[in-house]
This record gives C-alpha cells, sequence and structure tokens, in this order.
C-alpha cells in the first residue's frame, strides 16, 4: 500500500510530491525553486528529471511560480473505528504512524502525546479503510 502525505502536483499526467530545500537566500516566495519528484518505482520516464543522490526518487527543480495545479494529501484510515491520519514509516513496510487530536481516543489506546496531537506506530494490518482526502495546497495561493 502506498501511503502518501504532503504537497503534489499534476505534471505530464502524473501526480508528483513537491520537496521544498532549504534556502539560506531570502527570496519571494513565487522565486523560489522547488523539487517536483516521482517514485522510481513508477514505470514512468519523464523527460528533464534526474535521480536523486539519497532517496529512489527522480526529480526535477521548478520555480514555486511555474506551479499551477498544486495540491495536499492526506492519508487516512480507521483504527478501531476511529479515523486516524496515517504516515509511512520508512524503511518499514508492515507498521505506519496514526495521529489523532481526539484525547479520549489517545487514552483508550495509549497514544504518545506529541504537544498537539497524540501518535503511535501500529501494525499496518490493524487499520481498516484507508483513503486520501485532496485539500487546497500552501502553494496554490502564491
Amino acid at each position: 500500500m502506498i501511503i502518501r502525505n504532503g504537497n503534489y502536483t499534476l505534471y505530464q499526467g502524473q501526480e508528483l510530491i513537491i520537496i521544498e530545500s532549504r534556502d539560506e537566500v531570502p527570496t519571494r516566495d513565487t522565486e523560489k525553486m522547488v523539487s517536483i519528484c516521482y517514485s522510481c518505482q513508477a514505470n514512468v520516464a519523464l523527460e528533464g528529471f534526474i535521480k536523486h543522490p539519497y532517496e529512489v526518487l527522480f526529480c526535477k527543480g521548478v520555480y514555486v511560480s511555474e506551479l499551477r495545479n498544486a495540491f495536499f494529501l492526506q492519508t487516512y484510515g480507521h483504527y478501531n473505528g476511529h479515523t486516524v491520519k496515517v504516515f509511512s514509516i520508512k524503511n518499514n513496510e508492515t507498521m505506519v504512524y496514526i495521529t489523532t487530536i481526539d484525547k479520549d481516543v489517545a487514552s483508550k489506546y495509549s497514544f504518545f502525546d506529541m504537544q498537539g496531537h497524540f501518535g503511535k506506530d501500529v501494525v499496518l494490518t490493524e487499520l481498516g479503510n484507508f483513503w486520501e482526502e485532496k485539500t487546497e495546497s500552501t502553494f496554490a495561493t502564491l
């Protein structure tokens, strides 16, 4: 199962993740560069993309002003009948990290207090009914 969370954009028919890099030089938001990336495991070859040196991604640098259709994706699932946000754990295909802001759910199921939300690692099979919700990206308003 692919768990996607973060800012994405549609590029040449593919949904690509937007990755921000730290910028030591202050610039206007629309002049800022970001990378748009797709997994090396995807069976596509997009022109102008290069292999990321540390990740299993192909990336291309673009200006924020070039992003015309950015959106934010969040993956959700049900944990013991309660809606939670679901995040992947790097290099682990059997466990996921889940969060809630519901104090009662957190207390009942022993979530850790993470200052503003509650979270815990669970086995992927403990969750059901996965779905993604698409909302406006911060890049869409620039």
